[in-house]
């Protein structure tokens, strides 16, 4: 999913924009956005949960945990309210520690992403992408140590374009909108489809602030060599490089409860967002190594959404949920009613905790 910049001097926009004025029907503002992003505009998924799907963010993050394997998927449902059509996003990722660096504290970290984005149900237009990552850990200083991680990603996305009678069931084009019928010209068998490769690099800093506080930041840059997504034959659209960059931190205001402030900013050709986030732990059941998360964010740009946030932690599994509520943009259409998602990951450990024999202390006589 992505946020868009309308250009007035399209026909399919100058279409839209008349049928909006004209009907006022919520379908058509959905149709809007759909059409627009099968123009070339800028086009990638996101997420309000994106701890939920770390190697999405940034390939540095790849081994960035305590354990020895991590999986994990997160799931977004947008736009149901406007139609049962609506956009959708899967993230399915695993990640592993797999060998100690040059320096005794360094490791070195793999992973795998797999995500499909689908825009309007199964059609007309899906991204799907199986990318691997590779990152190093380099730690630094002794009293506390930090750690400077550098990361990259390469891997394949795909791009489809299908003929599902999207466009008649929204009545957006008839036998006279010949700039719209065009787009589904050449189409073989329902669908075309564009593979190519993909680059991502990325930074990232661990490192603590005091005893009881830490933090995490990080930079990372998406399609690095801006590659062709146009699906029709001889045609060329590039897709724009994405920025992501993330500060996240770590406070313990008491013995049961973590303070987690942070703040993600995502570009990506015209467009942009920044996503505030404040959320909490608490320890609910610390025999059964339970806490009860939760908070709330804002997502700032022409479409904003006010975001809750909640989940558990039960000893190796996270679970976490997002619900987003529109407050400007489509509010109209969608009734407030946003997005949704679900995530679940687990790090598994293949060790056990060792066991201290007790020592026998003999007091002096």
């Amino acid at each position: 999913m992505a946020y868009y910049k309308i250009n007035s001097e399209y026909p399919i926009f100058r279409f839209a924009y008349e049928q909006i004025i004209m009907k006022r029907a919520k379908h058509l503002i959905f149709s809007l956005f759909c059409l627009l992003s099968m123009s070339g505009f800028a086009q990638d998924m996101h997420f309000s949960y994106y701890q939920m799907a770390p190697l999405s963010i940034n390939p540095a993050f790849s081994g960035a945990y305590f354990g020895t394997y991590r999986v994990g998927v997160l799931y977004r449902d947008q736009w149901l309210s406007i139609t049962p059509e609506r956009f959708t996003t899967l993230n399915l990722y695993a990640d592993a520690p797999i060998i100690r660096g040059i320096k005794e504290n360094d490791w070195i970290g793999v992973g795998i992403n797999f995500f499909r984005d689908n825009n309007a149900g199964g059609g007309p237009y899906s991204v799907q992408g199986q990318l691997i990552s590779l990152a190093y850990h380099l730690s630094f200083g002794k009293k506390n140590p930090a750690v400077l991680t550098v990361g990259a990603q390469y891997g394949s996305t795909s791009f489809a374009l299908t003929n599902t009678g999207f466009v008649s069931r929204f009545s957006i084009i008839n036998g006279s909108d010949q700039e719209l019928t065009n787009i589904f010209t050449g189409l073989q068998d329902g669908e075309l489809k564009k593979s190519t490769s993909d680059w991502s690099g990325g930074i990232m800093l661990t490192s603590p602030l005091g005893e009881t506080s830490d933090m995490r930041l990080g930079l990372s840059m998406s399609h690095l060599f801006t590659p062709n997504k146009a699906v029709s034959p001889g045609t060329f659209d590039d897709l724009d490089r994405r920025i992501n960059g993330f500060a996240q931190f770590y406070f313990d205001m008491n013995e049961k409860i973590t303070f987690n402030p942070g703040l993600l900013f995502q570009k990506m050709g015209y467009s942009s967002q920044i996503l505030l986030q404040g959320l909490f732990s608490m320890l609910f059941n610390e025999e059964k190594e339970i806490y009860l998360n939760g908070g709330l964010g804002f997502r700032l740009n022409d479409n904003s959404d006010a975001i809750i946030y909640l989940g558990a932690d039960i000893k190796d599994i996270r679970i976490g949920a997002s619900y987003d509520l529109n407050v400007s943009g489509l509010s109209p259409a969608t009734g407030s009613f946003g997005a949704f998602e679900l995530g679940i990951s687990y790090i598994g450990k293949i060790y056990k905790k060792p066991k201290v024999k007790p020592i026998m202390v003999c007091p002096r006589l």
